[in-house]
């Protein structure tokens, strides 16, 4: 009677390791090397080249930090690191749009950041709506400090749901030091032919790579009971994770209107007598910090949950299958509209598996204490 093998758990873990390095690398390399977009229709920025001087722009802050040089380049330079020094141009109607591609030439000379990390020179396309308030979204192209040499930029934006208008915004904001751009154009984009294929082939690759991973967790745990807690963590991983970004941010906004109700509510309070926009600033920071610590409060309590449910097995071998479950949920997001790969959420994931694991390893000598003192 012949009997069913079955993979050694390390062997396993060695080929998972190789090919999540594989399918990372071919998904940089779609990412950084494959357009799979095409620009189409007219140029939507009037001026765009300065060939007009500053005509069709406005500035903000003193017009003399604001200047046209031969070549038809613009500086902006700043020396007061609380101020603000910015040329902007607004479209109208972008909903028209489904997806933009702004690009410009930048180059900077000795530019101070200021406290926040959007604080250096940069160049943006930000959307707002009825109200002209700042709808939140990914909106630079280039973010820089200290000096750097003549560089095209180019970065593709889909048109952020409510939006009544845009912004190009050539910024210092609260940065000092100079800045300089040229040749800056906005222009519709559409996906080219056979783009569909290349990310949904991808796609059903990192799928089937997770239900190689994964698939222990929901064979092998025991009991049930665990092993529904162990199904209902993944799937809140892969919903924080995997949800497109107009959906995450309609979250995090339905969350700071709960906080502000909350804040307003409470006579004791007083930010309850501040201004709006001293009220709602602090909150969405406080949103997004918690979803920074809600991603890693989840991956401690999964790794908490493999570790107990595995007792006795190599917590080695735990970190590595949720440090590659990690990674791979932040290369999904190269293919979810509006969401960006970030290596310190992987850190901050990967944070959240050390402790839990480290949590596990305490309760094990603990019970091994026990043991032998009983024994004894």
């Amino acid at each position: 009677m012949e009997t069913k093998q079955t993979m050694p758990a390390s062997d396993s873990r060695f080929y998972q390791f190789h090919v999540f390095a594989l399918l990372a690398l071919i998904t940089l390399l779609y990412s950084f090397l494959f357009d799979p977009y095409r620009p189409m229709g007219p140029e939507l920025l009037d001026n765009g080249d300065f060939s007009q001087g500053l005509a069709q722009w406005q500035t903000f802050e003193a017009s003399r930090t604001v200047a046209l040089l031969e070549g038809a380049t613009v500086r902006l330079h700043s020396e007061n690191p609380e101020g603000t020094v910015s040329l902007r141009q607004k479209i109208f109607d972008p909903v028209r749009f489904g997806r933009l591609r702004l690009s410009g030439e930048i180059r900077t000379r000795g530019v101070q950041g200021g406290k926040r990390d959007w604080q250096q020179a940069r160049l943006v396309l930000a959307g707002y709506d009825g109200a002209d308030k700042w709808l939140p979204a990914r909106h630079h192209v280039a973010l820089l400090q200290g000096t750097n040499g003549w560089q095209r930029y180019s970065q593709d934006f889909a048109v952020p749901a409510g939006a009544r208008s845009l912004q190009v915004l050539v910024q210092l904001p609260r940065a000092t030091g100079t800045m300089w751009a040229r040749d800056l154009s906005l222009r519709e984009v559409v996906g080219k032919k056979g783009t569909g294929a290349v990310s949904g082939t991808l796609l059903c690759l990192w799928g089937a790579f997770l239900v190689w991973l994964l698939g222990p967790i929901f064979r092998k745990v025991r009991p049930v009971v665990v092993q529904l807690l162990a199904a209902a963590v993944i799937l809140a991983i892969f919903a924080g994770s995997l949800a497109p970004g107009e959906k995450k941010r309609q979250w995090q906004e339905d969350a700071v209107q709960a906080v502000q109700q909350i804040i307003e509510q409470s006579p004791a309070s007083a930010v309850a007598d501040a201004a709006p926009e001293h009220r709602w600033k602090p909150a969405v920071k406080t949103m997004l910090e918690l979803s920074k610590v809600g991603h890693f409060t989840l991956f401690v309590l999964l790794a908490m949950v493999l570790g107990t449910a595995f007792a006795g097995s190599p917590l080695g071998g735990h970190f590595q299958d949720l440090a590659l479950f990690a990674g791979a949920t932040e290369f999904l997001q190269i293919f979810i509209r509006g969401r960006t790969p970030q290596v310190t959420d992987w850190l901050i994931d990967i944070s959240g598996v050390l402790i839990g694991l480290a949590l596990i390893y305490l309760l094990r000598c603990r019970v091994a204490a026990k043991t032998v003192e009983m024994s004894s």
